[in-house]
């Protein structure tokens, strides 16, 4: 997908215009510069805790392929995400 595209979509589900948390790759720079949004660079940090999250739905999604059926809706496939997030948070609350 092109990278302005993708911004673009993600863009609809946030309010006003977020600063953007980057590492240095020159995709991220050059395509939120020709969007007018702020970025800054971090290396360790919150974005660090969100790629380990997105570490672990990608993992659990290689095991929930093996396990789904090939024919399976895109609406199962939300549902299942949902509920892998909903149960993810709560075990995260709790503990």
């Amino acid at each position: 997908m092109n990278p302005i595209k993708f911004a673009r979509e993600i863009l609809k589900y946030c309010e006003n215009k977020p600063v953007i948390k980057t590492d240095r790759g020159p995709l991220y720079r050059w395509t939120l510069q020709r969007l007018g949004l702020k970025h800054e660079y971090e290396t360790f940090g919150e974005r660090n805790a969100i790629e380990g999250w997105f570490n672990i739905l990608k993992v659990r999604l290689k095991r929930f392929w093996k396990r789904f059926p090939f024919n399976a809706s895109k609406e199962s496939v939300e549902s299942w995400i949902t509920a892998f997030v909903a149960l993810y948070n709560l075990e995260v609350r709790i503990s």
